[in-house]
């Protein structure tokens, strides 16, 4: 009679390893472009909604303090400043791979009437995110300084 030889050794072998490997390779290259847009877009939102807070703080503080705030907007080099006539000045640089694009507001200025809290006039700033081509508007609404984002620029509305 002959016995049967019962393995038990445990572990992989090499041809095991190699295809865990190759699946796992797979997957990661299947997720990294997806969290990496999905970052892009954070980062687009989030200097979006700062942008839009900091306009709405400069027309809060005009009317509080009733002294004039600006905010000063910088295409050329991806910035923003918020400032008072003869107070310091705030700056916000914008992240790598979000842009501001464009203003409409004369001389890249907007600032707010002391006693109403309406803006110098109304207009937008474009914010782009250069990864995905994804665009956010920040709209300042004439009379009432009323402080929105929009997804579609606000000539096609």
């Amino acid at each position: 009679m002959s016995q049967a030889r019962i393995r038990t050794e445990a572990g992989l072998t090499l041809l095991e390893m190699v295809i865990v490997m190759l699946i796992m390779g797979v997957l990661l290259a299947v997720a990294v472009p997806s969290i990496t847009k999905t970052t892009a877009r954070a980062n687009l939102d989030t200097i979006t909604r700062q942008l839009m807070a900091d306009i709405r703080e400069a027309r809060e503080r005009t009317m509080a303090e009733k002294q004039t705030y600006f905010v000063r907007f910088y295409p050329d080099v991806e910035k923003y400043k918020v400032f008072k006539a003869g107070g310091s000045d705030r700056w916000v640089e914008f992240p790598a791979h979000i842009d501001l694009t464009s203003t409409n507001f004369p001389n890249h200025e907007m600032y707010f009437n002391v006693i109403t809290g309406a803006p110098s006039r109304g207009g937008y700033v474009t914010i782009c995110n250069t990864q995905t081509s994804e665009y956010r508007y920040v709209i300042v609404t004439p009379v009432t300084g009323r402080v929105r984002i929009d997804n579609t620029p606000p000539e096609e509305q």
